[in-house]
């Protein structure tokens, strides 16, 4: 393995911790989708509102995605040696390199099946192999390299986030999509 390697796949594999304005638009954009959304439900359960029901149904169509394709992690550290697991929490187990190929090569594949224009939005548990395969599916929209230039990560990733965003592709991560986690029962 070299390490040289490893660290620019590091240098996108990480949360990004400043905010991201055009990430939080998207996000309140949502919040006020489901309010509405919400309140249109409310508005079917009277019977008085047959109307508001039909135009609750049209919007609500509007909302929901075409398709959901669902994609796992790539190759992980865990998935090659489970011997980690009882000295590393299984949050933080990262990608492979086979891990890293994987993802950039599902990217390509599903950006090939999509139609040109077409606007994307994953959602993403906040487990360290989850986030890098989101970058790696990523990267065949927009090749996060262009920005290797930029010596500041942080700067880098808000950039490249940018770039994303502008072509259609959106994301946050949700907690709830992640594995059961009972604990680590392995003996000390």
């Amino acid at each position: 393995v070299d390490d040289e390697d490893d660290d620019d796949e590091l240098l996108w594999s990480e949360t990004l911790t400043e905010e991201c304005p055009e990430t939080d638009a998207a996000l309140k954009q949502q919040q006020q989708l489901q309010q509405q959304n919400d309140v249109s439900f409310s508005m079917r359960n009277n019977s008085k509102q047959q109307l508001s029901r039909q135009n609750s149904l049209s919007s609500n169509a509007t909302c929901l995605p075409s398709k959901l394709i669902l994609v796992r992690h790539g190759q992980s550290e865990g998935n090659i040696d489970e011997v980690l697991y009882a000295t590393k929490p299984d949050n933080a187990m990262r990608l492979t390199k086979l891990g890293w190929e994987m993802a950039r090569m599902a990217g390509k594949a599903l950006r090939e099946q999509l139609p040109p224009n077409e606007t994307v939005h994953f959602i993403v548990s906040p487990y360290a192999r989850t986030v890098e395969t989101f970058h790696g599916l990523a990267s065949a929209w927009c090749d996060p390299e262009e920005f290797s230039h930029i010596p500041q990560r942080s700067k880098r990733l808000k950039l490249w986030y940018s770039k994303l965003m502008e072509m259609g592709l959106t994301w946050h991560e949700d907690p709830r999509i992640r594995e059961q986690d009972f604990g680590n029962y392995q003996d000390p």
